[in-house]
């Protein structure tokens, strides 16, 4: 029995009764049969390097891509190879052909005997599968993962006596971009129009000492090298060390055998060792648990899935990550897809992760400057327009770059008209990134710059009318349509405005270009808005029955118009409701977004019932998500921000002082909790200004909040506790400023930590996973398998 006393109680006393292993254990995904499928199998990553391991057999009829490998395989396990950064680099401008992700190719493990059965796991904790091949010869074990700090991938297979005649071989692909892949009308091979865009030439198959190699060279100069070592073991226990080696100038074969001896110098306990340290440290990070299994696998399948698919100094995440797969989407695409990929960074704690898009952005500066118009266009959506003032201060993203350089896209929409918006999205995620850190300093010198060219595209297409208010000439809501004051472009440039006054003020940053910025955002027209809530653009309606959200984004992500703004509650309840009722039309990602959305209004319970639909109608059996028969990495991902969003907001209030222009931070607990969820817990979620959040929820009631302040910024908070609260120390209680309605101002150090109850005694603080729903266990695999 704990015996309280409310002097000197700190956050060392929350017990942390948390078996790490074993509650990632019932998360990992486990197959009963072997996968079929790219989409049903196991993957692993480091951020560069990826693996997807299944048993193939000829995709159903339809495919875009028809038959992408040869009947013979079917009797083996395929691991396909894949590296993020290896793309085209051709002199065309189209980034979907000329600088398109390119394939590598698959190795197999081919049993002597006629595969009878099979299981697989993917574990978790450790970042490895593992699994049997069982014929009618025999067994084959095996197992794969790649190490999380060096640049090889390791397979391991063992094979009994009936099948010591395996065989390990390697099959390249033809290198070129999957955006010109036609079916056949049989659904097998593939067309090209080699005029147009003739494949690169065949791998070349060689070896250099105890090294085979395959180099694929590129028709634009250099080339990519596949190497893999066979590495003596025990018995029959077959190690292979396999890299990837990739140069667009000369030769990458030295980089690809340098990986492996690299990696052979290390005492492989050590590597495996290293390795899972790694992820160790990673998923620990913070800690979820809700009494919805499948709702907790899936979430922490996505976090999973961000270790594994980029990290700081690792490429960025375009659709498909690291993982191959044929695709008419071999890009990156900045109008929701990137944004959305990232968000449940922030909140998860996992910075590190979300440090690749911030540096995409940073390396490509003079690329999105270049990108900007120039002069006076004489035709197009800028027609007439003079950007002469602005020239080399604009800066602007296409809808679709390469997942490196940012060049080249399309920057119009299906009508013709101009996106814009696209970056000034972007830079939201960018901000987060800085609040989330506490980082004024990469604020000051990077991010606040690039919003400000991005913002600066606006200035020379706003018009003032008869009244004096501002408005935006016709731009492209994205896959919706064009119109004046396009609700998507109102939302990011009234977001952008405020942020680059309150940074400005906040920082004392005294730009030239301030006094503009409050005049544009005083007198910006509202948004267009009808009897169903928000349009499209003024005079464009929202008719219902679309998957894209963009004429939402003030509700969501940017919170510009809110719930705790009552005048506003039932525009935005319209609003929502009138654009989820066409769920039909509904992508993956429209699921997360009404559920995020419903969330942020408090509705816990339509909230999941929209998570739910995310997992039930567009996930496949890995949680992977496709549209046209091809990888799209955004809407799982954006469903783990989901999950947050009900667990803990954190956004800013827009403080129109006329001396102190502001954006006010709130932290918000528990505040899209569905009804049928009594227990919840959570730890270290990252709320803005860097600051870790703690809470345990029993019984529908929320027991404590543990708030550390890690950079010493205000904190104002919403703890939902019932009641007037107090902190377990009772020194902190002159700490607590009730502000009312339930919210309140805490002042904190850097370093200091304040947990808050309410109630006669203090409670229990375990902190340990919530009791399971009796829902399933280790759901994602098989076991989802047999509704896909």
């Amino acid at each position: 029995m704990v015996m309280w006393s409310t002097a000197g109680v700190s956050a060392a006393d929350i017990r942390d009764a948390i078996d790490w292993p074993t509650f990632m254990s019932r998360h990992d995904l486990v197959w009963d049969e072997l996968p079929s499928k790219w989409e049903q199998g196991a993957f692993l990553g480091n951020g560069l390097l990826g693996l997807m391991i299944y048993q193939p057999s000829k995709p159903p009829g339809g495919s875009i891509f028809g038959f992408d490998y040869r009947p013979e395989e079917t009797d083996a396990l395929r691991l396909d190879l894949g590296r993020s950064d290896i793309l085209d680099h051709r002199k065309g401008s189209d980034p979907l052909t000329d600088h398109a992700r390119l394939p590598i190719g698959h190795f197999l493990i081919t049993p002597v005997g006629k595969i009878t059965g099979g299981d697989m796991r993917l574990d978790l904790w450790n970042a490895e599968a593992r699994g049997r091949l069982i014929t009618d010869r025999g067994e084959i074990r095996w197992r794969a993962f790649i190490p999380s700090q060096r640049d090889v991938m390791v397979v391991e297979f063992e094979p009994d006596q009936g099948e010591r005649d395996c065989r390990w071989d390697y099959v390249p692909a033809i290198s070129e971009s999957p955006r010109v892949y036609r079916s056949k009308p049989e659904g097998y091979g593939r067309r090209r129009p080699q005029d147009k865009y003739p494949a690169n030439p065949p791998a070349e198959l060689s070896t250099r000492g105890a090294i085979q190699l395959s180099r694929q060279p590129m028709l634009a100069g250099g080339d990519y090298t596949t190497a893999w070592k066979t590495l003596a073991a025990s018995g029959n226990l077959h190690r292979i060390y396999i890299a990837i080696g990739y140069n667009t100038q000369a030769s990458s074969i030295d980089e690809a055998t340098d990986a492996i001896a690299r990696a052979e110098r290390v005492n492989f306990d050590e590597l495996v060792e290293d390795h899972r340290r790694w992820w160790h440290d990673y998923l620990a990070q913070s800690f979820v648990s809700i009494p919805d299994t499948r709702l907790e696998s899936f979430y922490w399948i996505q976090m999973y899935k961000l270790g594994a698919a980029t990290r700081d100094g690792k490429p960025a995440m375009d659709l498909m990550g690291p993982w191959y797969r044929n695709s008419i989407w071999p890009g990156m695409w900045w109008n929701l897809n990137i944004q959305l990929a990232y968000y449940p960074v922030y909140t998860a704690n996992r910075l590190n992760i979300g440090q690749s898009l911030a540096d995409l952005i940073d390396d490509n500066t003079p690329q999105l400057i270049a990108n900007a118009p120039r002069g006076k266009p004489t035709n197009g959506a800028f027609a007439g327009v003079d950007f002469g003032p602005y020239e080399g201060q604009m800066a602007r993203v296409a809808r679709i770059t390469s997942s490196t350089d940012l060049a080249g896209g399309m920057f119009k929409g299906q009508s013709g008209t101009v996106e814009v918006a696209n970056l000034p999205w972007a830079m939201h995620n960018y901000w987060r990134q800085c609040r989330y850190a506490a980082d004024d300093n990469r604020l000051r010198e990077k991010m606040l710059p690039m919003l400000r060219r991005a913002i600066n595209v606006y200035l020379p297409i706003l018009e003032k009318d008869e009244h004096g208010a501002y408005h935006i000439r016709p731009t492209y809501s994205p896959e919706l349509t064009f119109g004046p004051d396009c609700n998507y472009d109102m939302g990011v440039l009234r977001w952008g405005l405020r942020t680059l006054i309150a940074e400005s003020v906040r920082l004392g940053i005294d730009d030239p270009q301030l006094p503009q910025w409050k005049d544009i955002l005083a007198h910006l027209a509202d948004y267009p808005v009808d009897d169903n809530g928000f349009m499209i653009a003024r005079d464009v309606p929202f008719k219902g029955g679309h998957r894209h959200y963009s004429h939402l984004l003030m509700i969501y992500p940017l919170y510009q118009v809110n719930w705790e703004q009552p005048d506003q509650r039932e525009l935005i309840q319209k609003s929502v409701d009138h654009w989820a009722f066409g769920a039909k039309a509904f992508a993956g990602y429209s699921y997360s977004g009404a559920a995020s959305m419903y969330a942020s209004m408090h509705q816990g319970d339509k909230a999941i019932e929209y998570l739910n639909g995310l997992i039930d109608r567009t996930l496949t059996p890995n949680t992977m998500y496709m549209e046209a028969d091809s990888p799209v990495i955004e809407s799982p991902l954006s469903g783990a921000a989901s999950v947050q969003d009900m667990l803990l907001q954190s956004w800013s209030q827009w403080a129109d002082d006329a001396d102190h222009p502001a954006w006010v931070s709130t932290i918000r607990v528990f505040p899209g909790v569905p009804e049928a969820w009594r227990d919840v817990a959570f730890a270290d979620l990252r709320a803005e200004g860097a600051f870790l959040v703690s809470a345990s929820r029993t019984k529908g009631r929320t027991q404590w909040v543990a708030v550390k302040s890690l950079a010493g910024w205000p904190c104002r908070i919403r703890p939902g506790l019932d009641g007037p609260i107090r902190a377990i120390d009772a020194s902190l209680n002159d700490k607590i400023h009730g502000l009312g309605d339930g919210l309140y101002k805490i002042d904190l150090t850097r370093g200091e930590t304040i947990i808050l109850f309410s109630g006669p005694t203090p409670p229990d603080l375990n902190l340990q996973p919530v009791q399971a729903d009796g829902g399933p266990i280790n759901f994602f695999g098989s076991c989802a398998m047999t509704s896909k």
